[in-house]
């Protein structure tokens, strides 16, 4: 069995990893936030332009000919992001990478929580650990399904280890940005 000193040195190294976790599955969001939001707009301000520009200045507008081809060009691109967008099913991913942002942030809180507490048995300690390390497994396997690379597992490291103010093990740099270095542990994405 192992003693108190042990089940929290775990607990903050779990606590680390669902940071890092939780900071992939937030930068996926943001980029599909974005990615989704540019595809709206095309999808509804091309044309509300060109309506626009048929009720401001009439058909036989003289520039209307290249305003129907910058919007023609504009909504062929739009059509082919949403196709892609339907595809690789943007929308199921974003919802999922906030899931997991959320999932993965509270087990990160439990850890550490358990991490700082003053438990005074160690049956206390490892049953509050098991409890934690139950659901965070089950988190990690829908995780993993996601298909996390090598490059957002360096990234998730060093935001873990610059949230929670740890050396890494690779360059022994505690660091203070996200950006990369050339450390094969927690750089190089």
């Amino acid at each position: 069995m192992a003693n108190l000193d042990e089940i929290r040195a775990e607990c903050w190294t779990e606590s680390l990893h669902c940071f890092g976790t939780s900071y992939i599955f937030e930068q996926r969001a943001n980029l599909l936030r974005k990615r989704l939001r540019i595809l709206t707009f095309l999808g509804i301000g091309v044309p509300a332009a060109v309506g626009g520009a048929v009720a401001a200045f009439g058909i036989d507008f003289r520039l209307m000919g290249p305003v129907l081809t910058v919007a023609g060009v504009l909504l062929l691109t739009q059509l082919i992001g949403s196709v892609w967008s339907l595809t690789s099913k943007w929308e199921d991913g974003f919802a999922y990478s906030l899931e997991s942002l959320s999932a993965n942030r509270v087990l990160f809180e439990k850890y550490r929580n358990l991490g700082k507490s003053p438990l005074s048995t160690i049956e206390e300690a490892t049953i509050e650990q098991r409890l934690i390390a139950t659901e965070a497994s089950a988190r990690s396997y829908l995780d993993e399904k996601q298909g996390i690379t090598e490059k957002e597992k360096r990234m998730g490291m060093r935001a873990g280890l610059r949230q929670l103010r740890k050396a890494c093990s690779g360059c022994d740099v505690v660091p203070t940005s996200m950006s990369p270095s050339d450390c094969p542990v927690c750089g190089n994405f």
